[in-house]
């Protein structure tokens, strides 16, 4: 049994791993400035991109658009990216890559920026790996970087260039932002703060890309449900004697804290899951020694195994419609033991506590409206005892029904 929910949940998970992305309604205005209509692949692009998929109706075959035929393109409540051909620093900012001059090193390209924040003044973002660059326009200006770099002023010390904040002192002209412009760091959410400030200051009408689509990354939720357990021993001198005790089911509960991480339109986090499992208890004769002419037995007991497991791993989702998606997870389990010992009639053949080793657990999973879900889940093999006893290998193997109730 549990080798066949095994080879389904890998079955699963490799059809499903990557997930549909679905084309959302957007649009974008092509080298003549006619605005397009269409469904627009919606990647989440941890990267600016240099192209995107579409298409002009839902049931239509996609076609792929690139920088070369396209100014702007929009995901509606979604990304923004507007086409600029423009000069961008390209200095290495890694430790070991890092130059002495305090100079950017500007080439010109052209490329998508994300449009973070849209108004009299507008703030834009370039990502490509480590390089995470920002830039800035006013009314009709040209966009132009803010500049910050970092550079080795002697050997041993790390120096920065901090250009962007008198960048920002001459251009955000109103009240007293002036002053506050010295204060502010070279971060996405420190730059939108004073350009959002100044825009309100001058009274312009505001987009805020970056807000709608932002979303809160923590989810917290609890996690009753039923485990099916069996205790199997492994002995490998003894292949034929490798009795299984009964199989039981359990109540157990947990509390879920996820993290959500903000790329790939959020098809990935990370979960941990500490829960509760109910004892586990069964008898079996077990045969420990044989020759060609006779056989040595005895009883073992397993009483009153109770577990603490705290599951360890990641989550990716696959987007069925708005309301609905399915989840798949990867866990290594720490297990802590809360009760629980075994013991044979001979007792200086076992008589101990039980000591679980940590396993793996794999799963598949539906939620409902980021609320309620309901999960099966794997658990592989986990060992009873940290080394094997006079009577082998003592295998906890389970699979649980999971129910869930996101609280927020």
């Amino acid at each position: 049994m549990n080798k066949q929910t095994l080879t389904m949940l890998i079955l699963l998970i490799s059809a499903y791993s990557f997930g549909q992305i679905s084309f959302e309604k957007g649009y974008y205005i092509n080298n003549s400035g006619a605005k397009i209509d269409c469904y627009i692949k919606n990647m989440d692009w941890k990267n600016n991109p240099t192209e995107f998929q579409y298409k002009l109706s839902k049931n239509s075959e996609k076609q792929t658009a690139t920088m070369n035929t396209v100014k702007s393109f929009e995901i509606f409540n979604g990304p923004k990216y507007e086409r600029f051909f423009l000069a961008i620093d390209t200095s290495k900012q890694d430790l070991d890559d890092m130059d002495t001059s305090e100079s950017p090193k500007w080439e010109n390209k052209e490329l998508f920026l994300k449009v973070v924040l849209g108004g009299k003044v507008s703030l834009y973002s370039y990502v490509n790996g480590n390089m995470r660059k920002y830039f800035i326009k006013k009314d009709d200006a040209e966009v132009e970087q803010l500049v910050y770099k970092k550079y080795m002023a002697t050997n041993s010390r790390i120096a920065e260039n901090t250009t962007y904040k008198k960048q920002l002192w001459d251009m955000l002209t109103c009240g007293n932002l002036t002053k506050k412009a010295k204060n502010v760091s070279y971060t996405k959410n420190s730059l939108l703060k004073i350009i959002k400030a100044y825009n309100n200051c001058e009274n312009s009408k505001i987009v805020n890309y970056d807000e709608r689509t932002k979303i809160d990354p923590w989810n917290i939720s609890i996690k009753p449900g039923i485990n099916f357990a069996q205790v199997e021993i492994s002995n490998s001198n003894l292949v034929e004697f490798d009795p299984k005790f009964k199989n039981q089911a359990s109540f157990q509960l947990g509390v879920e804290l996820e993290y959500i991480f903000g790329f790939n339109r959020n098809k990935w986090s990370i979960v941990a899951e500490p829960t509760y499992v109910s004892s586990y208890s069964d008898e079996q004769e077990v045969v420990y020694f044989e020759t060609t002419s006779s056989q040595l037995s005895t009883n073992v007991t397993i009483t009153d195994y109770s577990n603490l497991e705290i599951p360890l791993g990641f989550r990716h989702y696959s987007f069925l419609s708005d309301s609905s998606k399915l989840f798949f997870n990867a866990f290594y389990m720490l297990n802590i033991r809360l009760d629980g010992t075994t013991n044979a009639e001979r007792r200086e053949l076992l008589d101990d506590d039980l000591d679980p080793k940590g396993n793996l657990a794999l799963g598949v999973g539906f939620k409902y409206k980021d609320t309620f879900s309901v999960e099966f889940r794997y658990r592989a093999p986990r060992q009873l005892y940290q080394t094997n006893s006079i009577f082998g290998t003592f295998d906890y193997n389970s699979f649980a029904i999971i129910f869930g109730y996101t609280i927020f």
